[in-house]
Parts: C-alpha cells; structure tokens; sequence
C-alpha cells in the first residue's frame, strides 16, 4: 500500500503543493486504488482537506481516516474513521461531533498498569461505543514483528507486547458474538452501582 501523508508531504519533500498534489491523486486511478491517508499533523486541516477533496470526487467509496483533533476545528467532512489516537478516553466517544463511521483507539503503547492497565483502557473504549482497536505500539517494530521491542528502546515507559494481543482474543471474541454495528451507547440503562460494587470485573 501507498502512503502520503499529508503532514509532511509539503512543498518540498514532493515537489508540489497541495492542490498540485490532489491533482495529483484525482487523475491517476493506480494511485487512488493504493492510496492510504495518514496524517500526524493534528494541529491543521489545510493540507488535508485539498487531498481528501480529491480523493472523495474521484472514488467516493474510499474509507477515510483523520485525526479527532480535526472535528474541534469546525471539519465538517462525513468520514470513515476518527481517530483518537493514545489519548483516547470513553468519554471522547459522546464529544465526537463528526458522523464517522467508527470511532479509533491507535498508537496505544505507554499505558501504566501493566498489562492489566491495557485491558482496562481497551474494554473501557469499546463498551463507551468505540469501533477500532488496533494495540499498535512502539514493542512492534522492524525485526521486532511480533511484539519483542523492549521497553528501554521505546518512546514510552511501558509496552504491551505480545502478551496483551493474545488476551485481547477474548475482548474480540465478546464484540463479535454481538450485533455491534447496529448498537448504539446508552448512559440510561445503568444508572448507579450499589456500594462497594465488588462484582464489578476489572
């Protein structure tokens, strides 16, 4: 798959600005079929937003990913997948604004807690309504395919490895025997816990 991403891809690493670029994109049909938008840069849509354009005038079928951060910039884009990356929390599931399709949880690597932490965050995420989950985080690496990377040689203090992939088997296991893309979050169906809510599994 081809990547550009719309972040660092500016006049002078492409040769070509924005609007060049999509283009670009909107008048080459290998290029559209392999593209894949990724765009760290959370601080602006401008760059985003002539690609993106391109991209849905030319194939309106193409899923579509873009930062959370955008949709407190007044983004106004239906998209495929908004993604909250390491700072999701469920309550961004109730703030999101956009119509997305999915709701992403990414880049989940330095949670505390151990691997009891990275169960907690995940179940936490999906059971708010999230509807992407991927545990991708800095252990899996070049020559470290299967989660190796040690913790002292990554950008965060802890790791969840391949250790936590294997338990997640159960979390996905639970959403699939569910009819999830029909459900929606309902804050009303539970309304308080009786104290000291011991038989709350964590």
């Amino acid at each position: 798959m081809f990547t550009i991403n719309l972040s660092t891809a500016r006049r002078g690493s492409f040769g070509v600005g924005p609007k060049a670029l999509a283009g670009i994109v909107a008048s080459s049909p290998a290029l559209r079929s392999a593209l894949a938008l990724a765009v760290p840069n959370h601080s602006t849509t401008e760059w985003g937003l002539p690609i993106l354009d391109a991209v849905l005038a030319a194939d309106p079928s193409k899923l579509i990913a873009v930062p959370a951060e955008w949709a407190q910039r007044g983004f106004k884009h239906n998209v495929s997948i908004l993604n909250f990356r390491s700072v999701a929390r469920p309550s961004n599931i109730t703030l999101a604004p956009l119509a997305a399709a999915a709701l992403a949880y990414d880049e989940t690597g330095g949670l505390p807690g151990g691997l009891r932490g990275y169960r907690q965050s995940f179940w936490r995420w999906m059971l708010a309504g999230g509807g992407v989950l991927d545990n991708l985080d800095w252990s899996f690496a070049v020559g470290h395919e299967k989660g190796t990377l040690s913790a002292d040689k990554c950008h965060g203090p802890l790791t969840s490895g391949a250790a936590i992939r294997e338990q997640l088997r159960i979390l996905s296991r639970f959403f699939h025997s569910l009819p999830f893309p029909s459900m929606m979050p309902d804050e009303k169906w539970i309304t308080a816990l009786s104290p000291p809510a011991k038989g709350v599994i964590q």
